[in-house]
């Protein structure tokens, strides 16, 4: 299995921790660049919450469009 596979196989939230955490961002910086609470961006890395297609977009610019959209 690629990478590319293994990633895509992922929940949402875990995608997002990963694609964060390869950026080296930690959670409180990554809320600070996205402008978003910091209990928010925990409730979307924890599967707890989905964001809107607009906010994978505003999120995408500091991951490198890393993150999958809704489907």
């Amino acid at each position: 299995m690629n990478n590319d596979n293994f990633i895509s196989t992922l929940s949402f939230g875990r995608q997002l921790c990963l694609a964060r955490q390869t950026c080296n961002y930690t959670i409180h910086e990554f809320s600070q660049m996205c402008n978003m609470k910091l209990r928010l961006i925990e409730d979307y890395e924890n599967d707890i919450a989905m964001p809107e297609k607009k906010t994978i977009t505003k999120m995408n610019k500091y991951l490198k469009n890393k993150l999958p959209y809704a489907k």
